[in-house]
């Protein structure tokens, strides 16, 4: 597997995207190393220890390091105006009624069709950051991209009111020594 954007040495880890750069290691001095040869060769600025990188947000603590998307979640919930809306305890219905492909007749007009993979995206985008209980629910709304009805729209925005109820959800890493 190979990422063009990170590169590794025994030491430090980098990550670039576009202009943002992502330093890990676990030396400070090879740390401090790499970045004293980056900004020689390009102009750059030390923002000091990451509090956030592509919409994580990045907490250090003494014993671990907590990624989250609580911003980003109160963004999309914003935008589809749900800011408001009663949180639920349970990511997807758990007994959905799944209608067949023109079963139930309610067809989106194109509008609102834009606004389900609009929510869809959405949802991914927290599931590929730090939301791994999202996974399920992607993969039963993807499956409805081309052709949503009513009812998927509405499965959909349960799932943001999940998102809602458990916005503060995080991973965590802890130190392993």
């Amino acid at each position: 597997m190979s990422d063009s954007n990170l590169y590794l040495s025994p030491a430090v880890i980098l990550v670039l995207y576009v202009d943002d750069v992502l330093l890990a290691s676990s030396s400070i001095s090879e740390l401090e190393r790499v970045k004293k040869m980056l900004l020689l060769k390009y102009k750059m600025k030390d923002l000091g220890p990451v509090r956030q990188f592509l919409g994580l947000e990045v907490y250090q603590l003494s014993e671990r390091i907590q990624v989250s998307q609580e911003k980003f979640i109160t963004t999309i919930l914003r935008r589809f105006g749900l800011e408001n809306c009663n949180g639920l305890f349970t990511p997807i219905d758990p007994k959905p009624l799944w209608p067949v492909q023109g079963e139930d007749g309610q067809q989106l007009s194109t509008e609102d069709h834009h606004l389900y993979q609009s929510i869809v995206g959405s949802i991914m985008y927290a599931m590929t950051g730090t939301r791994p209980d999202l996974a399920y629910s992607i993969s039963v709304l993807s499956q409805y991209l081309a052709s949503p009805q009513r009812s998927h729209l509405a499965i959909a925005k349960w799932v943001l009111r999940y998102i809602k109820q458990t916005k503060d959800l995080c991973l965590s890493y802890s130190r392993y020594w």
